[in-house]
């Protein structure tokens, strides 16, 4: 693992993201139709509002409406699958991501050093639907019951990031991180909680 790979932040993740291998270079620009997502510019503006007006619990309905926004999408995203499945054939589930690269959880098992390119959109605003290259720097069977189809977990290192990509990455980044030190500060909240006797 290189130095530059160590110095960004990996959070867990939560979504599907499509791939498919490149043969080779050439491969790499053949870029397939993109997916706008139809709705951030109207959340955005909205989004704009609530945080100029500052309340807390306008916030929480910015975060709920964001959510339903993104599901929606991703929702539209699945309906139209078929069209984009001769392009990127293969699915899987993001494990942690950062702005370098990413682990993925799938079915396909894949050599290293093979080169591919990887399809998503993060929960974020505005709406960014990414194309990135990446190259495969780990590939192992993970542990599965037996009548269970195999699923491998794959290292996949992102190459030749565009800026507005990366930026997206690092939003959801600091997002992902901010909700998972508030889930462990409620938790520790619960423990010091004392119990109250009849």
């Amino acid at each position: 693992m290189s130095e530059e790979r160590r110095k960004f932040v990996r959070v867990s993740a939560e979504c599907m993201v499509s791939f498919r291998i490149v043969d080779n270079a050439a491969n790499t620009h053949l870029m397939p139709e993109r997916y706008d997502p139809i709705s951030s510019n109207e959340i955005s503006d909205i989004a704009t509002k609530i945080r100029a007006a500052g309340n807390e619990n306008d916030k929480l309905h910015l975060e709920l409406l964001l959510w339903l926004d993104w599901k929606v999408n991703y929702l539209i995203k699945t309906l139209i699958k078929d069209k984009d499945a001769p392009e990127f054939p293969y699915e899987a589930e993001v494990v942690d991501l950062s702005a370098s690269g990413a682990r993925f959880s799938s079915h396909e098992q894949m050599a290293l050093g093979s080169k591919i390119q990887v399809r998503f959109f993060l929960p974020v605003l505005p709406f960014n639907e990414m194309v990135i290259d990446g190259v495969v720097c780990r590939s192992r069977q993970k542990e599965s019951h037996k009548s269970l189809p195999a699923k491998f977990d794959l290292g996949v290192e992102f190459t030749n990031v565009k800026v507005l990509d990366q930026e997206t990455i690092f939003r959801y980044v600091i997002k992902r991180e901010r909700q998972i030190l508030l889930a462990q500060h409620e938790k520790e909240k619960e423990v010091e909680r004392p119990e109250i006797e009849d």
